[in-house]
């Protein structure tokens, strides 16, 4: 799966969780296609979420050479996997967690290198990228911006040998009324007639059309 992370994010922070709610809707629908289809298994990205640890070196709970990391600033994962069984007891985690800015600081850099090393090579050993909302709007913003991180991942499925086909679904009444998702990723039919990208990138009206048709 691939979706904006970073827009809903900021969204939130404006006291508008409309992006989370999209997203986590999107997420649920993957369970439940999962649940009924033996053959199909979904990898989401919000399973490792380590960025938050970065926004944290610059967090105002900082202490001396300390780093506070309030367990809160991860995704809620709870919101979608309501029933399922993680590797952690959340009765036994802590609200927050102390830890030397030095050390969260050398790791900044691995963190940043490692997000894409793994996304990109999930990408490659994947039969299909469902994606939601490749352009996205932040709240209050005249027009919707792509989203860096999953027009990235869609250049690598492109890239990939053999291609990953990939499915989307674009908002566009809230996130793309201007249809430049389509029209980017897409192209235009020109004398040659259509563009070689609808071959492997097609767009979908709803997202259990994703859903579907990552799995025929």
């Amino acid at each position: 799966m691939s979706f904006p992370i970073t827009g809903p994010r900021l969204d939130l922070r404006a006291g508008d969780e409309s992006g989370i709610r999209e997203v986590n809707n999107f997420i649920r629908m993957a369970n439940s296609w999962e649940h009924k289809t033996p053959n199909l298994v979904c990898l989401c990205p919000l399973t490792i979420d380590e960025y938050p640890l970065l926004r944290a070196l610059e967090s105002p709970q900082k202490q001396q050479d300390k780093v506070v990391f309030p367990l809160g600033m991860r995704w809620n994962v709870r919101e979608f996997w309501k029933d399922e069984i993680l590797l952690f007891d959340e009765a036994k985690t802590p609200g927050e967690i102390v830890l030397e800015e030095e050390e969260v600081r050398a790791a900044a850099g691995m963190i940043v290198a490692d997000v894409g090393l793994r996304d990109y090579q999930l990408v490659r050993q994947s039969r299909r990228l469902a994606v939601l909302n490749p352009w996205y709007r932040t709240k209050g913003a005249d027009n919707a911006e792509p989203s860096s991180g999953v027009l990235s991942e869609i250049m690598v499925a492109g890239e990939a040998t053999p291609r990953v086909p990939v499915a989307i679904f674009q908002d566009e009444e809230r996130h793309d009324n201007g249809k430049k998702a389509r029209t980017t990723l897409l192209g235009h039919r020109g004398s040659l007639g259509r563009d070689p990208r609808e071959n492997w990138i097609h767009f979908n009206d709803n997202p259990d059309e994703v859903f579907r048709s990552v799995t025929s």
